[in-house]
């Protein structure tokens, strides 16, 4: 599926929308130069269909690193939805424990009716 295969998954099981802020994810070494060179998973093109989830696909599409979001390869990280107030208490747990590229990607915020659940800020 992919980062975002993946959380689609999330947002449809759980009736919520993400804002997911595409400036803090943190890249597998060599993911860039792979993207720039044009080299996509052959499973890109089906992942990519998860993009009709995106409420702001039309802004963004052309954005040369957002196909890192559907890249299957990716999702070998966790991916965990919880209360705001747990986030840095969590993350302090994370990295303590050796996950130095834990971070926090976005937010849960409250489904709205006729949009998209998923919003990509870039900065």
């Amino acid at each position: 599926f992919g980062l975002l295969g993946h959380l689609v998954e999330m947002v449809r099981a759980s009736r919520v929308a993400v804002e997911l802020d595409f400036s803090a994810l943190p890249w597998i070494p060599g993911a860039t130069s792979t993207l720039q060179q044009g080299i996509y998973s052959s499973l890109h093109t089906q992942n990519q269909r998860a993009s009709d989830w995106i409420d702001n696909w039309l802004q963004i599409w052309d954005q040369p690193l957002l196909p890192i979001l559907f890249d299957p390869q990716t999702a070998g990280g966790l991916l965990v939805a919880l209360p705001a107030d747990q986030a840095a208490d969590c993350l302090f747990a994370l990295r303590a424990a050796g996950y130095h590229e834990s971070c926090q990607i976005g937010q849960v915020q409250a489904a709205v009716p006729d949009k998209q659940p998923i919003v990509i800020q870039l900065s």
